[in-house]
This record gives C-alpha cells, sequence and structure tokens, in this order.
C-alpha cells in the first residue's frame, strides 16, 4: 500500500476509502438526504469552512503544493460566501475538474476525477445539514434564555466547532456539556436539556449522527498545510 503525508499526519492507501468513501454511512443516509435535499438548496447558511478542516483531506497529498494549495485557499474562501448548496457543489466540481492533472499523484490507486468529486460534494453536504441542524437548535433554544445567555452559548457552539476544525463529532458532545453547566438556575438547566433531547430526537436531527462521521478526523489531526 502506498502512504502519504500532509503537515504532520500520515495516513495509508489502504485507510482512503474509508476517510473518501465511507460507504456505509452512505448508503444508510442515502434515502433520507433526498428527502430533504430540496429544502437544503433553498437555505442560506454560512457553513465557515475551514482550509485545514477534515475537508482538505478530499483533494489528495498533492494540495500542499504551493500553487493549488493558493487555488484551494482561494476556493474555500469563495465556498464560504456561496448561499446555496447547489453553488458550492458546482465551485467544488469545478475546482477538481479543472485543477485534476495537480491533483491526482500516486495515491490515487482507483481514485478518478469523477469520484473525488461524488466523495467531496458527499462531505460538503453533510457540513451543509450539520450546520442547518445546530442553527435550527439554537433557534429552539433562543427564546428560552436570557439574550446575553443565549449569545455566550451561542458563540461558545461556533468556537469549540473552529477549535476542533469542525470535527462536530467531538465538538458537539463537548458542546452540550458546557452549555448545560453554563446554566446556573436548576429548572432553566432542565428546560434547556429537554429541549435539545426533543431537537436531537426529531427530524431535523435525522441524519446528524451519520453527518458527523464525514467531518471526523482522526487523533492528532492539525491539518493539511
Amino acid at each position: 500500500h502506498h502512504s502519504f503525508n500532509i503537515g504532520d499526519n500520515s495516513f495509508q492507501l489502504s485507510n482512503l476509502p474509508i476517510q473518501l468513501f465511507p460507504h456505509s454511512i452512505f448508503l444508510s443516509t442515502a434515502m433520507r438526504m433526498l428527502a430533504i435535499s430540496a429544502c437544503l438548496l433553498t437555505t442560506v447558511a454560512s457553513q465557515a469552512i475551514l482550509f485545514d478542516s477534515f475537508f482538505c483531506q478530499s483533494f489528495g497529498p498533492k494540495l500542499k503544493t504551493s500553487a493549488v494549495k493558493t487555488k484551494y485557499q482561494t476556493m474555500v474562501g469563495n465556498l464560504n460566501k456561496d448561499t446555496t448548496l447547489k453553488a458550492q457543489k458546482t465551485r467544488v466540481s469545478n475546482f477538481i475538474k479543472n485543477n485534476w492533472n495537480a491533483l491526482k499523484s500516486d495515491f490515487n490507486d482507483g481514485v478518478t476525477a469523477a469520484s473525488m468529486t461524488t466523495a467531496t460534494l458527499s462531505r460538503l453536504a453533510a457540513r451543509w445539514r450539520i450546520v442547518t441542524a445546530l442553527k435550527g437548535l439554537m433557534a429552539k433554544i433562543k427564546p428560552k434564555l436570557a439574550t446575553t445567555k443565549f449569545d455566550e452559548i451561542r458563540k461558545l457552539l461556533w468556537s469549540m466547532d473552529k477549535t476542533a476544525k469542525q470535527n462536530v463529532y467531538y465538538a458537539y458532545s463537548d458542546w452540550k456539556g458546557k452549555a448545560i453547566a453554563a446554566i446556573t438556575a436548576s429548572a432553566k438547566k432542565t428546560e434547556i436539556t429537554n429541549a435539545i433531547n426533543n431537537y436531537e430526537a426529531s427530524t431535523a436531527f435525522a441524519t446528524f449522527t451519520d453527518d458527523q462521521m464525514w467531518w471526523m478526523t482522526p487523533p492528532g489531526y492539525k491539518g493539511c498545510f
């Protein structure tokens, strides 16, 4: 098997299909993704995707070369300005198409521009659904808290998301514990806990657990650059 290094991270080619193509996740959510895709296409929500989040792993080791890196950073910056998932998908598809000769490398055993595009768009769509779900949760909590406390909890969520390089698998769980702990009144603490639990049990959170896996980073992950 080939291996490659990106930044301080080493990956085996044998692990690549799990990172780029988590088929079990994709298949288990495919029908639900189709069911909610129509509303997601019209939802305006900044994804705040970081250059060094797990998103960069979608493009392989050649991404760290200066020419492609600059184009990638420009692409992500513009990606975060897009207001629809459709626009984001078009931008990413064009980036891979226009830079495939620079992106392809020895690690690409069986990975084509088409398969890279499919996997990357799935990861992108998962982030869109994650952000939509979290913003929906914030909307449920907001009326139940004083403005200052809500702002504290909301800012904490997105700060932890950024610190974790958008590995929501860890950030969200940690945020819940800290958010509840930040509420001092016992009755209010119970009210917010119940609100979170009820939202997690709703259809708005239907794909959240599976979507997190697209952005789950390995231990010690430090990014691509």
